[in-house]
């Protein structure tokens, strides 16, 4: 089973993913990543940050992944 809960806040979302990880007991956070322009990738993405200081797991999801279907 997967439990699925929705927090809206205000504030940067690597420090919003990563509380709510811990406040969670989450095991993994699972994100999606976008193709993006190199001047985007060279002053960085909130994926990347995540991925430097997330208290559990990150488990990026490219955007041309597929789901199979049995």
């Amino acid at each position: 089973d997967l439990d699925v809960e929705v927090e809206v806040v205000a504030r940067d979302p690597v420090s919003a993913l990563g509380d709510a990880a811990v406040r969670h007991h989450a095991e993994a956070i699972v994100v999606g990543s976008e193709h993006h322009s190199r001047l985007h990738k060279a002053i960085g993405t909130v994926t990347v940050e995540l991925l430097a200081k997330s208290p559990v797991p990150v488990v990026v999801v490219p955007q041309t992944a597929h789901v199979a279907t049995a």
